[in-house]
């Protein structure tokens, strides 16, 4: 459960299906902004419901990191950009 900024191999190992991959596309968007809410109370209810105490999860942040890819097959310098801040409590 360990957070990352490491480039994965496919992206689509790190989400647990099409769904999850679905909707992780759709809260990066401008429009569909309202869903960062949404997915950070339940990013809040799932931790806490598994650790208790010091451990317990009060705040957040959701970032994207972006790749662009340029022509020739060249990748321009990763972009990490803050979508949400989420306060649990």
């Amino acid at each position: 459960e360990g957070v990352t900024e490491a480039k994965p191999r496919r992206v689509s190992e790190i989400f647990r299906d099409k769904s999850w991959r679905k909707y992780m596309t759709a809260i990066e968007t401008k429009r569909n902004e309202d869903l960062r809410l949404y997915f950070g109370m339940y990013i809040c209810r799932e931790w806490n419901a598994r650790y208790q105490g010091s451990e317990q999860l009060a705040r957040f942040q959701l970032y994207l990191i972006e790749e662009r890819t340029l022509p020739d097959y060249r990748t321009a310098e990763p972009r990490k950009i803050r979508l949400w801040s989420h306060r649990c409590f």
